[in-house]
């Protein structure tokens, strides 16, 4: 295991200012490069936690966020079929488009449409084939099924849209209570 080396290290005193928020960045040999950014006092650390908005960090209290949630949009590992994983990546709209580009093509390499490949993907990834017939039976049956997952591309996408609305309203009083922006200084 290779090790690694601090490449830098930037503070800026906490919002009680007995201790620093601290981003530390370290790299190795093979070029990979890790950062971490934390509250490190116990006492500012039990009440907040760290977020960006806009490019700046903040101290958020604990319990809120600025953050836009999507709901689960990206939640597809708890997908129980191949319908059910696309129905989560991909709008309806995509899913039509790329079936119908699919039913035109003869082989995967025949395919030009980004959208069509990466179905073509996610169904050798679950099925264990990109036999053309199969594929356009699946990509038919989730286009069938798609109003019934719940956690739909279609169906997130709307919550997220919602949810920023919301949060868009409510993220001034929280930066009210909040501490920052935290200017982050090299350390001497």
């Amino acid at each position: 295991m290779m090790s690694y080396e601090v490449d830098y290290i930037y503070e800026a005193p906490c919002k009680c200012g007995k201790n620093f928020v601290v981003e530390e960045s370290s790299s190795n040999d093979w070029l990979q490069r890790r950062v971490c950014t934390y509250i490190n006092c116990k006492e500012c650390a039990e009440k907040y936690h760290l977020e960006t908005s806009n490019g700046l960090l903040y101290m958020i209290p604990n319990g809120e966020t600025i953050l836009v949630s999507s709901g689960n949009n990206w939640t597809v590992g708890g997908s129980k079929s191949f319908e059910e994983y696309i129905a989560k990546q991909f709008r309806l709209q995509e899913i039509k488009n790329a079936y119908e580009v699919i039913c035109n093509a003869t082989t995967y390499s025949k395919i030009n449409n980004g959208t069509a490949r990466r179905i073509m993907r996610c169904h050798k990834d679950w099925n264990n084939t990109m036999k053309m017939s199969i594929v356009r039976e699946s990509i038919k049956s989730s286009i069938e099924k798609y109003g019934n997952f719940k956690n739909s591309k279609d169906v997130t996408d709307e919550e997220y849209k919602k949810n920023k609305a919301e949060m868009e309203r409510r993220k001034p009083d929280i930066l009210k209570r909040s501490y920052g922006p935290i200017e982050l200084k090299r350390r001497n």
